[in-house]
């Protein structure tokens, strides 16, 4: 069985999300609530060897409830094959990291990517290259992001 590094490959050590959501009542009459405030969703993530779409190292479907991941489903071969010692995570966290690597980072090239459209500006992407002696190049997608409220069973 394959084990993922900390949570991610290549990425810091887990940083614990501070702000606790409050669900999508906080949010203007009609409007969804920002992502970040939405403590009850699923998501899918995958990881890439390489740019965003090359090798999958594994895709997993996630749910979580009250900020902690609750459900992990694993998608293709890699992910049937793969553990996080520390249990699987939740979008909040893989978000955090990013933005830690993006703060004097030893890698050569961070990128995360944003959809501007609903949940506001919700991450979908992180990119990382590290040219160095050890290098490293991958990729981490964040899609189907939906609030647990929003699935129809």
């Amino acid at each position: 069985m394959h084990t993922i590094r900390g949570r991610t490959a290549g990425t810091a050590a887990v940083v614990a999300f501070l702000a606790g959501g409050c669900g999508a009542a906080d949010a203007g009459e009609g409007e969804p609530a920002p992502w970040d405030e939405i403590s009850d969703y699923s998501f899918t993530l995958e990881y890439f060897d390489g740019k965003c779409g090359g090798t999958s190292r594994g895709a997993w479907s996630l749910t979580v409830h009250d900020d902690e991941t609750t459900d992990v489903r694993p998608l293709n071969a890699p992910a049937r094959t793969s553990t996080w010692p520390e249990g699987a995570p939740t979008l909040k966290e893989l978000y955090m990291e990013a933005l830690d690597l993006t703060r004097g980072s030893s890698y050569d090239v961070v990128r995360i990517k944003y959809e501007d459209r609903q949940y506001d500006r919700r991450p979908t992407s992180f990119y990382y290259l590290d040219r160095g002696s050890g290098g490293s190049e991958g990729c981490e997608t964040f899609t189907d992001f939906r609030p647990l409220g929003a699935i129809s069973n």
